[in-house]
């Protein structure tokens, strides 16, 4: 995990934190999602019980309508 971002994300941060202007606000969110989108990784790491993981939905739930026995063969005979 990087714990810095680069210089030049830095410098947009540090150039106008203040800014009220929403028009250049919105150029300078712009830049910013052009720049992370041309940093991302080609293929990203994917947690394995998420969405699109080797392990989501490998074991699901129980439906309702199946009855689980916990007594293993010794039921009571009424």
């Amino acid at each position: 995990m990087r714990h810095s971002l680069p210089s030049e994300l830095t410098d947009v941060q540090t150039l106008d934190p203040y800014q009220t202007d929403p028009n250049l606000i919105d150029e300078l969110i712009e830049k910013g999602e052009k720049k992370l989108q041309a940093g991302r990784h080609p293929d990203p790491y994917t947690v394995p019980y998420y969405v699109g993981g080797s392990k989501y939905a490998r074991n699901p739930p129980v439906p309702p309508e199946m009855r689980l026995v916990f007594d293993y063969g010794r039921e009571t005979q009424p």
